[in-house]
């Protein structure tokens, strides 16, 4: 009897193709409303007490013509960056 090697499938994601979220670029001419937007989102979220992503990312995608995936992981990014800054100056107080 013959013993046959088993039928194994790895899922390998291909990546994506040219002009996906990968390829996409972001002019310098929207750094001022970009800096207005999170000014806003961090009043807002002061006063109000909500995330600032809730007012950023469905504010990137109509506004600024974010795709939805940029928006979130711009969201995602800004809350990583926060985090790390605040845990460090936890972590390590100034005397």
């Amino acid at each position: 009897m013959r013993r046959y090697a088993p039928d194994i499938r790895i899922f390998v994601p291909a990546l994506p193709a040219v002009g996906t979220v990968l390829d996409q670029h972001i002019s310098l001419g929207i750094a001022p409303g970009l800096a207005v937007l999170a000014i806003f989102a961090g009043w807002l979220g002061a006063v109000v007490g909500i995330g600032d992503g809730a007012v950023i990312v469905p504010a990137l995608v109509p506004a600024f013509r974010f795709d939805t995936k940029v928006a979130v992981a711009s969201s995602m990014v800004a809350v990583v960056a926060t985090s790390a800054a605040a845990g460090s100056a936890y972590a390590w107080p100034a005397s």
